[in-house]
């Protein structure tokens, strides 16, 4: 016979969304960090026109343009401790990423490609300092 008794909680109703909470910081911790390494060990120049051409566009002068030093992806720019301010409008680049094929029957191996992804990037005059929250 089953009763219906009330799910007993812990003494902290949020300890739930606080431990969710956390694993979502520490996850985009971990994609930030990928993001910076990616962006300054590349040795790709392919997307330089467009970013030199698109800053210019904005106003921000070419010697002030430095990809990989002041030019950085958001994730990037967050492993950096730096946040791009809401509203702000990045350079699209197309950025090629590793990808493995599933084999279409077994037994065979599993096929590696690049496959372009589109992506933005920003000047560093479009980001602010990250704050440490004070406690």
């Amino acid at each position: 016979m089953q009763t219906n008794q009330p799910l007993t909680t812990t003494s902290n109703p949020n300890s739930h969304g606080e431990a969710r909470q956390r694993a979502g910081g520490v996850r985009r911790e971990a994609i930030a960090a990928q993001a910076l390494t990616k962006a300054v060990s590349s040795q790709s120049t392919m997307n330089y026109q467009a970013i030199l051409e698109g800053f210019a566009k904005r106003g921000v002068p070419l010697d002030q343009i430095i990809p990989r030093q002041n030019i950085f992806t958001f994730h990037a720019w967050r492993a950096l401790g730096r946040t791009v301010r809401k509203g702000e409008k990045g350079v699209r680049v197309v950025t090629w990423v590793p990808m493995v094929e599933k084999p279409k029957h077994e037994g065979e191996e599993p096929k590696q490609r690049n496959a372009g992804m589109v992506t933005y990037v920003f000047h560093i005059s479009q980001t602010d300092e990250i704050s440490k929250p004070s406690h």
